[in-house]
């Protein structure tokens, strides 16, 4: 069992300087943690999207480069946190060198530490398996909102460590898709997720 003397140490920086397709995979079987104030949680990542707005009418900064959107011009391994719907927020991977614009989008995370924390947060009587599927869920989960926007991810308050023992994420389940509810770039398949994972979001068909 996990306690607060050995939870896992940040990933080395070399692993956020891996191409944006295939750190979108890399992060799948990763793990999450937040740490606000006492409380900790954890996740493992079990869905995620990218977003590279040189080639890819669907991310933010293609052809119209945002000032709101700068983060993701960033260092690689810093948070880009946006809002939107005007009730969700969403928590992205920076990636690429600095100033190219890219971002893994992390949509899902198995809980495995600081359940009743994360339920808490999220409204829920009880923790499930799946309350943290989808990014705005998982936001929500981790308590991640645009305050954390360009937060060093190996730091102490936010940061990805590596596979954890407590959900190990067999590499030959991770399967792609085209994206969820985007209107522009539905052919590619940029879209990454442990298939079978009660965690993932999305219809039962992307799940499978």
């Amino acid at each position: 069992m996990l306690d607060n003397k050995n939870i896992p140490k940040p990933a080395d920086k070399a692993f956020f300087l891996q191409p944006t397709l295939e750190l979108a995979q890399s992060l799948i079987g990763a793990t999450l943690w937040r740490q606000l104030g006492n409380e900790v949680t954890g996740g493992v990542i079990v869905e995620t999207e990218a977003y590279i707005s040189a080639v890819d009418p669907a991310s933010h900064n293609y052809r119209r480069p945002s000032k709101k959107r700068a983060a993701m011009f960033g260092l690689p391994g810093t948070a880009y946190i946006y809002f939107t719907y005007g009730m969700y927020h969403c928590f992205n991977v920076v990636c690429e060198p600095e100033g190219v614009s890219a971002a893994v989008l992390i949509r899902a995370a198995y809980p495995i530490y600081g359940q009743e924390i994360m339920a808490a947060r999220r409204g829920l009587a009880t923790p499930q398996l799946n309350m943290a599927a989808g990014p705005g869920r998982l936001c929500m989960a981790f308590a991640l909102t645009r305050a954390d926007n360009m937060a060093d991810l190996r730091g102490n308050a936010l940061w990805i460590s590596g596979p954890s023992e407590h959900y190990p994420v067999d590499k030959a389940t991770i399967h792609t898709s085209s994206r969820i509810g985007v209107s522009s770039g539905q052919e590619l398949q940029w879209r990454f997720y442990s298939a079978g994972c009660p965690a993932v979001s999305g219809p039962a068909a992307l799940r499978r």
